[in-house]
């Protein structure tokens, strides 16, 4: 049985790895792009190395550790994490500490907060508490006071929505500290969050050590690609796929080049939308209309002419008038990803697919961002030696209200077609870490070559 694989990020990589680990003989990847590595790939400018975001893997899972440790062998790092948040005017522990609410704050907004948390505590002990949305999910474990002044502006500025229009699964599955609760407890004895449910979130940020390849993220990507290449796969890149078509129990992959290639099994890593409209099928299946959003990224990358700019892997800025949601310092993840002397940050800004800032020329998004960097003290431009724009019009799934509802149409679609699967963070539309993507294709493989 032979498997194409289309779309060659982390997902479609480790299903081809595995499924070579296993012993197939007929499989390809089909890549769009000129490289590999999609969301996980390092851009390379002038001996520095720069990923599309801060691509730590966090994990407990030993099945990731292990592949990890054999992907990258001496070139796996471990890491201790170091983050911080731009709060207020000074930079805070990532999460926030009791001492960070305590000290770190103006006193009368730290009073509020406490008095607002304990009330709200209050309410919901005799209530059932409200949790239509990400803003009463977040009032209701957190407080009103620290939704209007953190939680609120943040997510409006990540997501480009008004938390009542997101998810309660949002808010559960991204907000890293669960509740005022935690924080306070954390004071107290890290062994007492340890055990708590969200401790093992992918995210969560009492996990304090992270793996990190030594050549930057992508180098996870071009070691499994060399490896599936070795033991006589196929990843070819830019063929853009267009056009999948199924008669009978073989798929026919059609790209924009003209090619076409047949299969027993398609694997499929696009974003879900792109591979319902792709498909066809010989009995003409209606295709649903439902869309699910995805949420666009744009990233400066700059090349800094100082050692470093602070000992952080990574800092979040919740202003709203900041136009940065995230900065990162690569070279402490790695110091080989950057030259003595100089330093790589780079700097995440949300956007939506051509809206005003994806379409902004990149001469004033680095003023933009350089202006917000300088009010916040984070860096002065003067420092800046380059910089570079990249552009990622599907990084993260947004879940909306209804997104479930709409998602569930769509998979009933891409189900009707037998040996098709559809994953990964944009093919199975879960905002998920690089090892939940790595187990997933693991996974899928298993599942094809039971099916063979």
């Amino acid at each position: 049985m032979n498997t194409i694989i289309v779309g060659a990020g982390i997902a479609g990589l480790s299903a081809g790895y595995r499924l070579m680990e296993l012993g197939s003989k007929d499989v390809m990847v089909l890549e769009a792009s000129d490289e590999v590595g999609g969301l996980s790939r390092c851009v390379k400018k002038n001996d520095m190395i720069f990923d599309l975001g801060p691509h730590q893997i966090h994990t407990e899972n030993q099945i990731v550790i292990e592949y990890l440790n054999k992907i990258l062998q001496d070139d796996l790092l471990i890491e201790a994490k170091k983050a911080s948040q731009w709060f207020y005017g000074r930079y805070l522990n990532y999460p926030m500490g009791l001492n960070d609410l305590l000290f770190g704050l103006p006193f009368f907004l730290s009073v509020q907060c406490f008095f607002d948390f304990c009330f709200r505590s209050l309410k919901n002990f005799f209530t059932k508490r409200d949790m239509e949305n990400f803003e009463t999910w977040v009032i209701s474990h957190f407080g009103k006071k620290m939704y209007d002044v953190y939680f609120g502006p943040y997510t409006q500025k990540v997501w480009g929505k008004h938390p009542t229009k997101l998810s309660v699964t949002c808010a559960q599955e991204r907000i890293a500290v669960q509740n005022m609760m935690d924080v306070i407890l954390s004071a107290i004895s890290s062994n007492v969050t340890k055990f708590r449910n969200h401790y093992h979130l992918p995210h969560s940020p009492y996990q304090k050590k992270f793996y990190y390849p030594r050549q930057g993220i992508g180098q996870l990507s071009d070691l499994m690609k060399e490896y599936i290449e070795q033991h006589d796969g196929k990843v070819l890149v830019d063929e853009n796929v267009d056009r999948i078509t199924k008669d009978g129990d073989t798929f026919s992959i059609h790209t924009a080049k003209g090619s076409v290639y047949q299969a027993d099994t398609v694997i499929s890593t696009i974003p879900i939308n792109n591979l319902r409209d792709m498909l066809h099928h010989e009995e003409n299946f209606p295709k649903p209309e439902e869309d699910v959003e995805f949420r666009s990224l744009t990233f400066l990358f700059l090349s800094v002419a100082k050692d470093s700019v602070t000992d952080n892997h990574w800092i979040y800025f919740p202003d709203k008038d900041c136009v940065f949601q995230r900065v990162m310092e690569l070279k402490n993840f790695s110091k080989y990803t950057a030259p003595e002397g100089h330093t790589n940050v780079c700097a995440e800004i949300p956007c939506d697919y051509q809206d005003a800032i994806w379409n902004m020329p990149d001469d004033d998004l680095y003023t933009a961002v350089m202006d917000g960097m300088e009010k916040d003290k984070y860096l002065n431009r003067a420092d800046v030696d380059g910089y570079w724009v990249a552009r990622e019009r599907y990084a993260y799934p947004t879940y909306d209200l209804d997104y479930e509802q709409r998602l569930s149409a769509i998979k009933r679609y891409i189900d009707r077609f037998d040996n098709l699967y559809s994953i990964g963070r944009q093919g199975a539309f879960r905002y998920i870490n690089i090892d939940e993507v790595m187990l997933m294709g693991f996974d899928t493989a298993e599942s094809v070559c039971k099916t063979s």
